[in-house]
């Protein structure tokens, strides 16, 4: 998916959490995003970090105005089980791809918030995300 910075409306964690809700009611492969979505908006960092939803993908941003183009990570839901996570960084010349199963999702995100610093809350901990394809 190609996101159009200029066409993504934020959205509240509470918001995120009722869409993916609604979503997962009609198909429980979108049960790790509710999921991951319900536990962030449990989390004391959830304030330091900004959503907006996309059918199968969520974005997250440190920012709520906005550098949603260039540093931002992208959380998409393979409809195999797999979730797919893509950091775009303004000082690197590719994004960060990284994948893992369904269950390991809040680890995973949790472990790239402590790496890039995106979250003062979490312990950094365990693998950093990694180049193309990697597995958490």
């Amino acid at each position: 998916m190609v996101w159009d910075p200029s066409r993504i409306a934020p959205a509240s964690w509470p918001g995120a959490l009722e869409f993916y809700r609604h979503i997962e009611d009609r198909n429980h492969d979108f049960g790790a995003l509710r999921q991951l979505v319900e536990h962030i908006g449990a989390q004391a960092y959830v304030s330091s970090i900004h959503c907006a939803t996309s059918g199968t993908s969520l974005l997250v941003a440190r920012r709520p105005d906005g550098e949603w183009a260039s540093d931002s990570l992208r959380i998409d839901l393979d409809l195999s089980g797999a979730i797919r996570f893509v950091h775009s960084d303004p000082r690197l010349l590719k994004p960060q791809i990284f994948t893992c199963e369904g269950p390991a999702i809040v680890g995973a995100f949790e472990r790239f918030l402590g790496r890039a610093r995106w979250a003062a809350a979490i312990a950094t901990g365990g693998d950093a995300p990694g180049a193309s394809g990697r597995r958490l």
